[in-house]
């Protein structure tokens, strides 16, 4: 990717991983709510997932979180220190629907 075509690109970063988010919530909202998460099936029906290789912000950094905005955000890697965190600790579809909310209103909140 040259320097004009990245720096476009990472001007719409916040627009692609809200709607990332926005995707998956409206997926999981159709889903039955007690059923246990299972991010495969999620990968496997929207192409997408909460994973780092769905994440545009990981795509876009490769995964060098200390040049992400949540990472200069937080001071920490892997999204620790984020509402996502507890994305990963859901066990069901209602549980993932409110961790996903509010990870989702966190980045809202981020400036890139």
């Amino acid at each position: 990717m040259n320097l004009i075509t990245k720096w476009l690109h990472k001007k719409h970063l916040k627009e692609e991983v809200i709607s990332h988010y926005d995707r998956m919530i409206a997926w999981v909202k159709k889903q039955n709510p007690n059923e246990y998460v299972r991010p495969a099936n999620m990968y496997f029906k929207l192409g997408e997932n909460w994973s780092a290789d769905s994440c545009p912000l990981c795509n876009y950094y490769e995964l060098k979180c200390h040049k992400c905005p949540i990472g200069r955000h937080t001071k920490q890697y892997s999204c620790q220190g984020t509402p996502f965190v507890n994305i990963c600790l859901t066990i069901n579809w209602e549980e993932w629907l409110v961790a996903a909310g509010k990870e989702l209103e966190f980045l809202k909140s981020l400036d890139f």
